[in-house]
Formats: C-alpha cells, sequence, structure tokens
C-alpha cells in the first residue's frame, strides 16, 4: 500500500445536520440522497463525530440511523481526529468552517455548495489547504454523474467545435441552487459574462437574500459571443432544474426527473443533402433509485485512502463561483 494510505476504516465528522445530511433519506429503501446514509453504505467508512447547533437534532438523528459517534459542539468537532470532514452547514457558514476544518489538518473537506460567496475567498482557502495537505472537495453532486467528466473535457478543448448556447432552469436561489448549473456552464465554456439583463421579477422561494432571478445574458467563450439564458422558477410550486450546453457536434442536457438524469449528444450526418447534421443521443443516465451521492462519497474514498485523483476537487469549482460573482455584478 502506498504511502500515506490508510490500512483502517476512514474517519469521518459531519458538521450540519439538516435535509442534505440526513433529512431526505429513510434508512430502509435503496435510494441514497444524503451524506449519512451515503457514508453508511460504504464499508470503509466509519462516522465518528456529528455535530450541530441544535441539540436536539444531534439526538434525533443519533437514534434515526443508530449512530454511534460522538455528539460534539463545533469547539470539539474540530479538535476530533478525522480523516474527512464534511461541512453541511448553511451556504453563508462554508467559507469560516472550511477554514477552521484546514486548521484541524484531516486529510480531506468534503464541503457542500458553494464553497464561497467570491472566487477571491475560494482561492485563498483553496491556497491554504494546499498549504496543509488537505483536499477541498465541493459538492456539485451532477459531477458525479459517469461520463460527465469526460464530456467537459472534451467540450472545454473543442473536440465538439465551437460552443453555441448554454440555458438553465431552475429554483431556489440564484447562488443556493443555480450555482449548480453555472459550475458545469464554466468548466466546459470557460470564459465571461459581458452582459447580464434581468427579466420578471425576482422570487423569494429561498431566502431575502439569495433570490431566484431570471437572466439573460452575453458570454464570451473561447472569442466567440454566445447566449445564455437563466430560468428561475418558484420552487415553493415545484421542484425544476434543467442544464442544455449546445456545442456545434454535440450537446449535454441534465434534467430533474424521478431523480436526475443525463443525456449526451452527438452529431450525426444527415441522410438528406442540404439538411443540417441532427442531434443523436449517444449517452444516457438516469439516477434512479438515487445513488449519485454515493459515488462522491466512494470517489473520496478511493482518494484519501489511496491517493487515486478526483472526479472533481475544489479547485474545478473555481470558475463557477466566478462566472456567479459576474452575473451578481451585472445586475446589482
Amino acid at each position: 500500500m502506498p504511502d500515506g494510505t490508510l490500512s483502517s476504516k476512514i474517519r469521518v465528522g459531519i458538521i450540519g445536520l439538516g435535509q442534505i445530511a440526513e433529512g431526505y433519506d429513510q434508512p430502509s429503501g435503496p435510494a441514497i440522497n444524503t451524506h449519512i446514509k451515503a457514508c453508511l453504505s460504504i464499508d470503509d467508512i466509519e462516522i465518528v463525530s456529528i455535530s450541530d447547533i441544535q441539540q436536539e437534532r444531534i439526538s434525533k438523528v443519533k437514534s434515526k440511523w443508530n449512530l454511534s459517534a460522538r455528539r460534539c459542539s463545533a469547539e470539539e468537532f474540530f479538535r476530533t481526529a478525522h480523516d474527512v470532514i464534511c461541512i453541511a452547514t448553511p451556504d453563508d457558514t462554508h467559507a469560516d468552517l472550511t477554514r477552521r476544518a484546514i486548521g484541524a489538518r484531516p486529510k480531506a473537506i468534503l464541503c457542500e455548495k458553494p464553497l464561497a460567496a467570491t472566487s477571491d475567498t475560494a482561492k485563498s482557502l483553496l491556497d491554504q489547504s494546499l498549504d496543509k495537505n488537505v483536499t477541498i472537495t465541493v459538492a456539485y453532486l451532477r459531477r458525479w454523474i459517469p461520463g460527465l467528466r469526460e464530456w467537459i473535457d472534451s467540450a472545454r478543448s473543442l473536440q465538439f467545435g465551437a460552443p453555441v448556447a448554454a440555458s438553465c432552469t431552475y429554483t431556489r436561489g440564484l447562488k443556493h441552487n443555480c450555482c449548480h448549473a453555472l459550475d458545469i456552464i464554466a468548466s466546459a465554456m470557460p470564459g465571461e459574462v459581458v452582459a447580464a439583463q434581468t427579466v420578471g421579477e425576482p422570487i423569494a422561494d429561498w431566502n431575502e437574500k439569495d433570490l431566484t432571478r431570471s437572466l439573460f445574458c452575453s458570454m464570451r467563450t473561447n472569442g466567440k459571443i454566445v447566449p445564455l439564458s437563466i430560468v428561475g422558477t418558484d420552487g415553493r410550486v415545484q421542484d425544476v432544474f434543467e442544464l442544455t450546453l449546445l456545442f456545434e457536434r454535440s450537446s449535454l442536457r441534465i434534467w430533474n426527473e424521478n431523480g436526475v438524469r443525463m443525456a449526451i449528444s452527438h452529431c450525426q450526418k444527415s441522410a438528406i443533402e442540404g439538411l443540417a447534421a441532427p442531434l443523436v443521443p449517444a449517452i444516457t443516465y438516469h439516477d434512479n433509485p438515487p445513488a449519485v451521492m454515493n459515488l462522491m462519497w466512494a470517489d473520496i474514498v478511493r482518494h484519501v485512502r489511496d491517493g487515486y485523483e478526483q472526479v472533481y476537487c475544489g479547485h474545478d469549482a473555481i470558475g463557477g463561483i466566478a462566472l456567479l460573482e459576474q452575473l451578481i455584478s451585472g445586475i446589482s
């Protein structure tokens, strides 16, 4: 076994015990939507500590999941020895808790998105983590869909030709949920927003500091201006997420429908002379029952235990944070 790998179980600590930590799941059934259920499904992981500002929530979680994990205050949590620290607290606490987690020197940190409010803060955290030899992963869950990384790498290197357009529909906060789409857009179509215009009225379906907005934007990528359309809908009415990226010879679509779905299509020569090449489905994926959370944690285990390169890591998240900053700056 290479130096630095582990011979015993990976010690995980989870701070923040809300919906994404455990509330979206029940102990029985095949679906894995949460950090705790994913960790319990992997033999190599032991949850050694949990922390939340509400003590009664800790008691309920320990009972619900039959956990032997130590219950901790935040101060005790960051003094506990962990191999992986999972931060599943509200968005505006992520940067500060990540900074504290770096100081605790685990092997890896898994932080819920977004890592930070600004790209400068995110870069600072990542620089600090490199100095301490701590890996940061940001939980943009869709990044672990099988086949997505390879498509993004090909799109980014223009193997599908020039980018044509991007669009997304989302709910529950431009910063909180639209960031999933912006993260993938920024990676496949690296560039900058050159113009942004709001459309319609903002929606307060998440919180008043992070409204759900609709925007029509122009984005410069690979020397070309392409349209970026963002449609915000009311998450109190329906749960919607859909992302489409279009290149000259390929397209990517990710959407919610009984789980997470993905379709990758490539151009095929038209059988009729004079007609443009049609897009034909090449790769499809349907996360039903949900298991992408499990894929993410398994990826972290392979990285921590055996040193494998991760499917997605903290530095990959910088582009999406910068793109979000540009959108906010353009409409403020």
